[in-house]
């Protein structure tokens, strides 16, 4: 049955008239007088009664009012949300990216923006597994290495460089590889689980073979830590690396593993202004940092 008709009926129930009805709908009074008598029709019985005092509901109009005016406050409630989420840049915005880029980069921009947009809330969720847009898991995600799928929106804004690196107590300990045949005489920093079906691990395992590893770890922070502290050569995103000042890369020239950085957006909330100032900022950041990204700074 269409809403619509009820709406007239709350409004007569309200003011006791079909002026005053009309004048509160701001519909013409016959245009109201038609709409109850279409709803009284459909349900088979009379739903008000003339008196001195104006229209009157009868018991049956009683039962009719009690439940719909239920489902009013309801609607009223959910076209505030309605409007709240769409209306205007205010609420949460979920953010999901790997670790070290969570860590590395993202955190080093985030103060700014929330800086700017005082009315925007934003949850962070670490992981390096892909996130379930589905489940309201996440309105953003950053990641690195394949196009997200043909469900949502990816657009790349960074070429993430990986290098060689380790700390100056490491090369303080250990002569300075200049040539790939002198690596392999060095101590590096492996990968376990998971990590080693991710691209540049998977390339340094291949690298190194033949190498000591003395420590391997299934995390790429872990590693990033390891050659921090000495314990060998790891293989690490330029961007982070360079944020770390213990840290010093080798054989610059090797053509050590790229891979694109995508921002992912659902189609569905992409276009909410607090998604789009966010996305926005992110990519424009990203520009900024072009040249961290590709290892050149």
């Amino acid at each position: 049955m269409d809403w619509d008709l009820y709406r007239y009926f709350i409004a007569v129930a309200q003011t006791g008239s079909l002026s005053a009805a009309a004048a509160r709908i701001k519909v013409s009074q016959p245009t109201v007088g038609r709409k109850i008598s279409e709803l009284e029709g459909l349900l088979g019985y009379p739903l008000f009664l003339r008196s001195p005092r104006g229209l009157l509901l009868t018991q049956e109009g009683q039962r009719i009012f009690a439940c719909v005016h239920k489902m009013e406050f309801v609607e009223n409630e959910l076209n505030h949300i309605i409007n709240q989420y769409n209306a205007n840049d205010a609420g949460v915005v979920h953010l999901s990216a790997s670790e070290g880029v969570s860590m590395h980069w993202v955190m080093r921009w985030i103060p700014g923006f929330l800086d700017s947009n005082r009315n925007i809330h934003i949850t962070l969720n670490v992981s390096n597994s892909f996130v379930d847009f589905t489940r309201g898991g996440s309105d953003i995600a950053l990641r690195a290495g394949e196009k997200g799928p043909n469900n949502l929106y990816s657009r790349k804004i960074a070429d993430m460089k990986f290098g060689l690196y380790a700390s100056k107590d490491y090369f303080d300990r250990h002569s300075y590889p200049e040539t790939l045949e002198e690596l392999y005489s060095h101590r590096v920093v492996g990968a376990i689980g998971n990590l080693i079906s991710f691209l540049p691990a998977d390339w340094m395992q291949s690298l190194s073979k033949g190498c000591a590893a003395p420590f391997s770890s299934n995390s790429l922070i872990s590693n990033l830590i390891a050659a921090e502290q000495g314990i060998g050569i790891s293989l690490v995103a330029c961007i982070v690396a360079q944020r770390s000042s213990g840290l010093r890369r080798v054989l610059h020239g090797l053509d050590t593993p790229s891979l694109p950085l995508w921002i992912m957006t659902h189609p569905d909330t992409r276009k909410l202004d607090r998604v789009k100032k966010l996305t926005q900022f992110i990519a424009a950041q990203a520009r900024h940092d072009a040249a961290a990204f590709a290892g050149l700074e």
